[in-house]
């Protein structure tokens, strides 16, 4: 296998990658984001293209949290857009009035999946801590019923984590403790 490394004012990267330089020269690439006018952006992965023709292409928000990925989909070039292959956008945007946005912050509140343009798949999620029990964090994540379904619609396949409190010294600390489905 044959390593190259570029050095960017982050550090070093790897940029391609060949396995059987003497052969196939099956060739990984990967180009990373390096404008230092879009902090979230830089120093991250921007595109990675593998030996077999897939690739995937990222981009993050000012937090550096991923926004979206475009993936190949059939014959789809390493630049289509995302419409024309398969793409995953992620909002961290709360869905839920109990979720104010900051615990489990890097988390996506929605995730949905999008094959040439069409909405398959789609994943709201919700965390905060117990108003009822003080420190216990309630996480839910549904799957939406349709394309169209919004969070808590009746629809919606809901599940409910709830977990001890962070304690120091308590055996159960952060630890599940129940898990509800919809379906009881």
């Amino acid at each position: 296998m044959r390593t190259t490394w570029r050095k960017f004012d982050w550090g070093n990267e790897v940029v391609e990658q060949v396995t059987d330089p003497d052969g196939a020269a099956l060739t990984t690439t990967k180009t990373y984001y390096d404008d230092t006018l879009h902090p979230g952006q830089y120093g991250k992965l921007r595109q990675i293209n593998e030996p077999d023709g897939s690739w995937r292409r990222l981009d993050y928000d000012p937090q550096g949290r991923t926004i979206m990925e475009v993936a190949s989909w059939l014959d789809a070039a390493s630049n289509a857009a995302p419409g024309a292959a398969r793409a995953i956008y992620k909002s961290y945007l709360p869905v839920d009035p109990l979720d104010d946005g900051s615990v489990y912050a890097h988390q996506p509140r929605v995730t949905e999946e999008k094959i040439m343009g069409t909405t398959v798949s789609k994943t709201f999620s919700a965390q905060y801590y117990s108003t009822n029990n003080p420190g216990e964090r309630i996480e839910i994540e549904e799957q939406a019923a349709s394309a169209t379904a919004v969070y808590g619609a009746s629809g919606n396949q809901r599940t409910m984590r709830v977990y001890y409190p962070i304690v120091s010294g308590e055996p159960d600390s952060g630890k599940l403790k129940s898990v509800t489905y919809s379906d009881g």
